[in-house]
């Protein structure tokens, strides 16, 4: 149908523009065409009709397929980024006690229907492409990113832990326990080291 393209990573001023009913549905329509397909095999055909709309009308909002799935990427993205830094609020700046917390939030989180499937789709069939144009999107547009969290090494390192994680649960078809298990094990060589 649309294949995935280099460019302009936001959404277009005219998708902002909608009433929050429009925008709502749109966002619909991109989560069950992204949850029901491989990133490989979503088309502007499917969200389209699903919205009873033109195929012009799609890209008064969106510049490519790609970005309008890095947009719904960016939304679930935020949240559970958000959900670390809450934690870490709750517990008083604790990073250790927030670490132990993550996993079995994450693992909610991740765990949610349409949440499995957005996720399922980055860690499965990503590709240096796709990770060099999302974080172009990041870099621009992204609501992940907001505050200065995402500049230390720590977070970058931590991040990159969790991030393996996630991919090991999709790839080895894990349980949310499997993950959580997996999840622990490793913080608890972070926090007291790889030997004990």
């Amino acid at each position: 149908d649309v294949t995935f393209e280099r460019g302009i990573f936001m959404p277009k001023e005219t998708f902002y523009n909608l009433n929050e009913d429009k925008k709502t549905l749109i966002e619909k329509a991109l989560i069950k065409e992204f949850e029901s397909n491989p990133l490989c095999e979503a088309t502007v055909k499917n969200i389209v009709e699903d919205l009873n709309i033109s195929r012009g009308s799609f890209y008064q909002y969106f510049y490519s397929l790609e970005e309008s799935y890095f947009y719904i990427l960016d939304k679930f993205t935020g949240e559970v980024h958000s959900l670390f830094l809450n934690l870490l609020e709750k517990n008083k700046g604790n990073i250790n006690k927030t670490l132990e917390d993550y996993g079995r939030e994450l693992a909610d989180e991740i765990f949610k229907g349409e949440y499995y499937y957005i996720y399922r789709n980055k860690f499965l069939y990503w590709n240096m492409s796709l990770d060099r144009d999302w974080k172009q999107y990041v870099a621009s547009n992204s609501k992940a990113c907001e505050g200065n969290y995402g500049e230390s090494e720590q977070v970058h390192y931590l991040g990159a832990l969790v991030h393996s994680l996630m991919q090991r649960l999709f790839l080895e078809e894990w349980s949310k326990e499997e993950f959580v298990d997996h999840y622990s094990l490793y913080v608890k060589w972070i926090i007291g080291g790889i030997g004990r």
